[in-house]
Order: structure tokens, then C-alpha cells, then sequence
């Protein structure tokens, strides 16, 4: 999705949207072996504490970010408006190489799994 976003053109000169939402259908590493872990523990109540607990922290975290980007959106957005269209080609490329290198690992990690 990161790699056909950054190759389509920009809707209107301030859509820096493609690339938040890419980012944020990434899977988180962390997210992921502290899940695995309470999933080789085999016991319900583990799972359901990790759980919990990942919930807790990603809304905060979210939360947190949230307000923070509403109480600084006018003045950072100030400042930055005249150097939106070069941050949003950045953007642009940046998206669009972590999207064909996430493609390039899977493909790698595919051929791993079933040549092995």
C-alpha cells in the first residue's frame, strides 16, 4: 500500500495523509514478540494481562500524540506552509522506499521459509 501511495500523484498540494496512514498499518515488532511470548505461556490470564496492557498503551500513546498535534497544529502549520510541497515529495520518497523494502524483506523472508 506505502509503495502504489507514493508512486500515485498528490490529490491537492497539502494531502500529507498517505504517508501517516501507511505508517500506521505497520505492525509494531515490539507489539509482536511481547504477544508471542504471552501466546507460548499457554495461560489465559497472561494473555489476557498483555493484553490489556498493550491496549492501555496504545491509547495513551495515541491519545497523547493526538492532543499534542491539535494544541501545536496552528503554529507549527504556520511556520511550515511555505516548505509543505518540499516536505510532502520528501515524504513522498521516504514512503515509497520503505514500502518497496518492506515488499523486498517479505518476499525474502517467503522465499526463506519455503526453499528451506
Amino acid at each position: 500500500m506505502m509503495l502504489v501511495q507514493s508512486l500515485r500523484p498528490a490529490e491537492h498540494p497539502h494531502s500529507a495523509h498517505a504517508l501517516t496512514a501507511g505508517v500506521g498499518l505497520l505492525p509494531c515488532p515490539l507489539t509482536i514478540s511481547v504477544l508471542g511470548f504471552a501466546w507460548m505461556q499457554s495461560t489465559a490470564p497472561m494473555v489476557a494481562l498483555v493484553l490489556l496492557s498493550l491496549a492501555a498503551g496504545i491509547a495513551t500513546t495515541i491519545g497523547t500524540v493526538a492532543l499534542l498535534a491539535i494544541m501545536f497544529r496552528s503554529s507549527v502549520g504556520a511556520a511550515l506552509m511555505e516548505r509543505l510541497p518540499s516536505i510532502e515529495k520528501n515524504a513522498r520518497v521516504l514512503q515509497g522506499v520503505a514500502g518497496a523494502v518492506m515488499v523486498a524483506i517479505s518476499l525474502w523472508t517467503a522465499a526463506r521459509l519455503f526453499l528451506v
